[in-house]
């Protein structure tokens, strides 16, 4: 989370169950390398939601992913 000390946040996620996790595959996963783009959504006190886009090294997007996790 932005602001929050590495330490701290650390504390905060090491105990993480999956509750739900999302795949959308929009493309056939066809390319030399491949960027993962990950972004935390909402941070609770004890719900977080992270999103995910990946794409190829032409720049297309081809997987969205979105999971919401327990965090204690």
């Amino acid at each position: 989370m932005e602001g929050m000390p590495a330490k701290d946040l650390e504390k905060r996620i090491e105990r993480v169950s999956t509750v739900d996790i999302r795949i959308d595959y929009l493309r056939p996963g066809i390319g030399d390398y491949f960027l993962c783009k990950g972004s935390v959504i909402r941070m609770g006190e004890k719900v977080a939601t992270i999103g995910m886009e990946l794409s190829n090294d032409e720049g297309e997007v081809i997987a969205l992913g979105r999971g919401t996790y327990l965090v204690g």
